[in-house]
């Protein structure tokens, strides 16, 4: 029995320097805090069995069983400093208060140390005593026995140090889990939590040292298994949850999932604000419903897909320009587990594009068409042999020298005047200094359109009296004539125009 009871606590310790080894040649390598934490749980066990051991065999042993009980309660004492120090550095650099705490904690584990190993001579804080092993009694009274201890004088002192130790942790993983936040400090909260459950165990069993020393072993021995696994295996699951979580509900992107049944299953935060759902569409509303409601898509896709432009109607029946892609989950190739639609509202950059498309076109001063412009219009009109088709070309000089009224400005106020008489079907672009117009009609309609141009002229008060604008007029003889050269006709007749006008006053030649 003895050996048997030995060797379970010999496997023990042997399984706890395989798992050191394999912490610190895998992920743990460079983690100070769990070589310190393996470390103690592996010497902790050692003073357990020590312990043990020293009166397995009679009552021979008595000095060598209370040094190592007294290293066994100071390795433990030592696992709690080792944890609370592990959360100091947290806050390292900081804060000003931190060599304080870790001075404060030095000081504390020294003391408890220094307690219980001088108790090995003097007995203070607590008297040793004799006893059989309960949970083993009765297979063996006499051979299994541990040394056990009765509350000294001083032990309520060491108490009082060792749970200003506990609350001082306890206090720096809490503020540790406040700031981080309860996703990135899972691993704090579990410890924290079986920390707290070991200090309930030390109150309620206080007087069955026995059972805090089991318990303790226990504790030591699972705690750098613990911390590697919430650190190294667990804490990466927590921490993809958590960013897939944040991703997914913050995202810009709309996200609809529909069950096996092509029930409306969950939606994210951009889905509810796109289109107004609520929970009670959740299992209500159906694939079939949605796409005919809100995606113009025609019958429930049976398969995967995507589309770069689509108009999806929103809660307000408004047409968005949309990027959509539906994704149809299968098992076996064959039989769907859920699916879903991931739309992008795109409408901002069509929007965005058609400003620059604008602006591309235009002239930056006047805001009519640009010359690039201009040369497709031509080329579309040759290509098409459009006819009749009649060309002005316009010109402004600024007769005055006033200082609200210069050339720019007075090109902008024509260009809003000609831009309010013409036609829809009427080009009018800038080029080169002069302004041209193009008629898809014959010279009369065109120059009727003039007519009217003139007259807005006239009536502004800025141009009226201020501007001399000249224009010439003429008319593509055939389909097969070039406008440019129609074009070019009405330059040469604007500065035939321009030269003969006058110079006094207003002056509207053609």
């Amino acid at each position: 029995m003895v050996v048997n009871f030995f060797a379970v606590i010999c496997l023990g310790i042997a399984c706890q320097i395989l798992f050191f080894i394999y912490g610190i040649n895998h992920k743990a390598k460079s983690d100070r805090f769990f070589l310190i934490l393996t470390l103690l749980a592996i010497a902790i066990s050692l003073a357990y069995e020590m312990n043990i051991f020293s009166l397995s065999f009679g009552n021979n042993y008595p000095l060598f069983a209370k040094i190592s009980l007294s290293l066994y309660i100071s390795l433990n004492t030592l696992l709690i400093g080792s944890f609370t120090l592990n959360n100091i550095i947290t806050f390292e650099d900081k804060t000003k208060y931190i060599l304080v705490v870790k001075f404060i904690v030095a000081m504390l584990l020294s003391l408890c140390c220094i307690l219980i190993f001088q108790n090995v001579f003097t007995e203070k804080s607590f008297t040793y005593d004799i006893q059989p092993i309960s949970w083993i009694k009765n297979m063996d009274p006499h051979m299994h026995r541990i040394m056990v201890w009765n509350v000294g004088p001083l032990f309520k002192i060491m108490v009082f140090f060792w749970s200003v130790l506990v609350t001082i942790y306890g206090l720096l993983a809490v503020i540790r889990i406040a700031i981080r936040g309860f996703y990135n400090s899972v691993k704090d909260f579990f410890i924290l939590g079986i920390f707290f459950i070991q200090c309930l165990f030390f109150f309620l069993f206080i007087k069955k040292s026995e059972v805090i020393l089991l318990q303790a072993t226990i504790f030591s021995y699972f705690s750098p298994i613990l911390y590697y696994l919430l650190t190294y295996m667990m804490r990466p699951l927590f921490i993809k949850k958590s960013m897939r979580s944040k991703l997914y509900e913050e995202s810009n992107d709309i996200f609809i999932i529909f069950n096996a049944d092509d029930l409306l299953t969950d939606f994210n935060n951009s889905a509810r604000i796109f289109f107004g759902f609520t929970k009670k569409d959740i299992y209500n509303l159906s694939l079939q419903n949605f796409i005919k409601d809100y995606v113009p898509l025609g019958n429930v896709p049976s398969d995967s897909f995507s589309v770069d432009q689509i108009n999806v109607k929103n809660d307000r029946d408004d047409n968005i320009i949309c990027q959509l892609d539906f994704h149809r989950i299968k098992y076996f190739d064959k039989f769907t587990t859920c699916s879903f639609f991931v739309i992008h509202d795109i409408s901002e950059i069509f929007q965005n594009f058609a400003e620059i498309q604008q602006s591309s076109m235009t002239d930056r001063i006047t805001g009519l068409l640009a010359q690039h412009v201009l040369a497709k219009k031509i080329r579309e009109i040759n290509i098409f042999r459009r006819f009749p088709y009649s060309a002005a070309s316009c010109s402004i000089h600024v007769k005055t020298e006033r200082k609200d009224l210069n050339e720019n400005f007075a090109l902008v106020k024509v260009a809003e005047c000609i831009k309010s008489r013409i036609r829809g079907s009427d080009f009018a672009s800038y080029e080169n200094g002069n302004i041209v117009l193009l008629f898809p009609a014959e010279y009369n309609v065109a120059q009727n359109v003039m007519e009217r141009i003139i007259s807005a002229i006239e009536e502004d008060e800025y141009l009226k009296t201020d501007v001399s604008f000249q224009y010439g007029l003429t008319t593509r003889e055939s389909p097969d004539e070039d406008i440019q050269q129609t074009i070019n006709r009405a330059h040469a007749i604007m500065f035939k125009n321009k030269i003969e006008s006058s110079i006094h006053g207003v002056t509207i030649d053609y």
